[in-house]
């Protein structure tokens, strides 16, 4: 029996800054590889591919963005005589979904600057193991299945029980934000169903973060292709 999984390579980004005389270090687990107890074949040497790719742009944004406010960050607590703490990221890779046809997974990352403040981020991608294609949501369904009215109706009903429960966190417009401020490459698929998140502050409070909404498989009825 074929087990597939994630491996997550843990990786030290470790940048000397001789003329300080530091070391600048930021912890990532960089990039999750989709392997198999099987001979892998090319269109899972695509979904790799693809992965390594999104690892490169990481680091490019580490050493172009962060690196610089770090080595700012250094200097300034040298002249304030205060001890440097090195910024870290951290970063957790978390399997949405495996079957014979889909492979989705999302990361959640939190970049401590310290005194600058922690940012997070939140990223999701889902693809077709036939093809190793990066799927859009919209390739998910059905040509002309109105999906998204079904999920904004979901997200709605959860939205009002969450609501009804207590939850005083979500905005009083929280109805015209759901439809505005949907970003359709912010899912993953889960054995759960399809999931859906949305960015901080867009329709709750910064306090909830990144907020998810899981809608079943079968309320999509045939809109959704499964196997």
């Amino acid at each position: 029996m074929k087990t597939d999984k994630i491996e997550i390579a843990e990786y030290v980004f470790a940048r000397e800054l001789a003329s300080y005389g530091m070391t600048l270090v930021i912890y990532d687990a960089v990039c999750p590889r989709f392997t198999a107890e099987y001979e892998l074949n090319i269109a899972h040497k695509k979904i790799n591919e693809n992965i390594q790719h999104i690892n490169l742009k990481k680091l490019n944004y580490l050493n172009r963005v962060v690196v610089p406010i770090a080595m700012r960050a250094y200097d300034q607590s040298q002249s304030a005589g205060e001890r440097f703490i090195p910024f870290e990221l951290y970063s957790r890779y978390t399997k949405g979904l495996l079957s014979d046809r889909y492979f989705s997974y999302y990361s959640d990352s939190a970049l401590n600057k310290n005194t600058y403040g922690v940012t997070y981020k939140k990223e999701s991608f889902t693809y077709e193991l036939s093809s190793g294609e990066l799927m859009q949501a919209e390739e998910l369904f059905t040509k002309n299945s109105h999906y998204k009215e079904i999920l904004f109706s979901g997200i709605a009903e959860q939205i009002r029980m969450r609501i009804e429960s207590g939850c005083e966190l979500y905005k009083e417009d929280w109805r015209l934000r759901m439809l505005e401020r949907f970003e359709a490459r912010n899912y993953y698929l889960s054995n759960a169903g399809f999931c859906v998140y949305y960015e901080p502050y867009t329709i709750a409070g910064g306090d909830l973060g990144y907020v998810t909404f899981v809608i079943p498989y079968e309320a999509f009825g045939s809109a959704f292709k499964t196997n």
